[in-house]
């Protein structure tokens, strides 16, 4: 079992949250990315108490070798890109991520870091070239989310495993690509 939890980016406030998850907070210097992660972390906190009946005001966030925060017990992943924040919360690891299809991302510049040989051929057959970039890069985010087993380039994975993937709007008309998988949901 899963569910899946999005939301708009805005004012928080703070008081609001649990004094562990402003210490985690207290990590991002920069303001937008500060932004992002108070979103997410108060969509985990809201969703956990209001859905699973879980109040992680008392529970410790530790951070993997590999930089995902995690609680636990509690089985999520968060993800957050431009104005969408993104949870995901499990009975299994699971992973997620979220990118707004922009044309400011260098696409054919980074696509030889994180497309592999096949899938880089594909791209370049593509109409929509963008589009496909985008889609493939959130697959292997939430892989590397969920599967946390230290591969370092993303043009090495080729995903061969269900990961599904969602075509997303936010409130001002901007498109998303949102990318998931659970580790018991794989064939």
């Amino acid at each position: 079992m899963y569910k899946i939890y999005i939301k708009n980016v805005s004012e928080i406030d703070t008081s609001l949250l649990s004094i562990n998850v402003l210490e985690y907070l207290s990590k991002f210097h920069d303001q937008k990315r500060y932004l992002h992660s108070l979103n997410a972390w108060y969509l985990l906190s809201s969703v956990l108490l209001e859905d699973f009946n879980i109040d992680i005001s008392n529970k410790q966030i530790f951070i993997t070798p590999n930089g995902k925060p995690y609680i636990k017990g509690i089985n999520f992943s968060i993800s957050h890109s431009n104005n969408l924040v993104g949870v995901i919360i499990s009975d299994c690891i699971c992973g997620i991520d979220i990118e707004m299809i922009s044309e400011h991302i260098n696409h054919s510049k980074l696509s030889s870091f994180i497309l592999t040989n096949k899938e880089l051929t594909l791209y370049k057959l593509n109409k929509n070239k963008l589009a496909y970039f985008i889609k493939k890069w959130t697959q292997k985010e939430a892989y590397l989310k969920c599967f946390n087993d230290g591969i370092n380039k993303l043009s090495d994975l080729l995903i061969e495993c269900n990961t599904k993937t969602l075509k997303l709007k936010d409130s001002k008309g901007n498109l998303y690509y949102l990318s998931y998988i659970v580790k018991d949901h794989i064939s």
